[in-house]
């Protein structure tokens, strides 16, 4: 690659595409938008749609690099739970439950491999954060 030149990736490149299309969609149709947008969806559709970005994050290295960061800026116990606690509140308020549990469990995963530390006690964390965060949401 030559110096000064900018180099796009294919990636990128496609939710740019996706992302204008959008745009134009709604803005040419806004009626149309906002009745796809309230239709209801079966949970098969939804959690396979979840599956599919969940895998397209993991290939792109985002739960490994969010647990890394977790497990660099928590160095007590105490407090890694906290910040587990208040990340899965947080993304469960803002979302829901259920992504809560696709997205924030490999990163408790790739936090208990970055710390050298067993996943199952992790997988515990994760567990009882959700089930605090959960038992609010009913």
């Amino acid at each position: 690659m030559r110096a000064g030149r900018l180099a796009i990736r294919p990636d990128w490149l496609l939710a740019a595409v996706g992302l204008a299309g959008l745009v134009v969609a709604v803005a040419l149709r806004p009626s149309d938008a906002a009745a796809a947008a309230a239709q209801d969806w079966s949970p098969f559709v939804l959690v396979a749609g979840l599956l599919l970005i969940g895998l397209v994050a993991d290939d792109d290295g985002l739960f490994a690099a969010a647990g890394s960061r977790l497990a660099a800026a928590t160095r007590s116990g105490t407090l890694l739970f906290a910040g587990s606690v208040l990340l899965v509140s947080i993304v469960t308020a803002t979302l829901n439950l259920d992504t809560s549990v696709a997205f924030l469990t490999p990163v408790l995963v790739h936090t208990a491999r970055s710390r050298g530390e067993g996943e199952p006690a992790f997988i515990a964390v994760a567990v009882a954060a959700l089930a605090i965060t959960g038992g609010a949401q009913q």
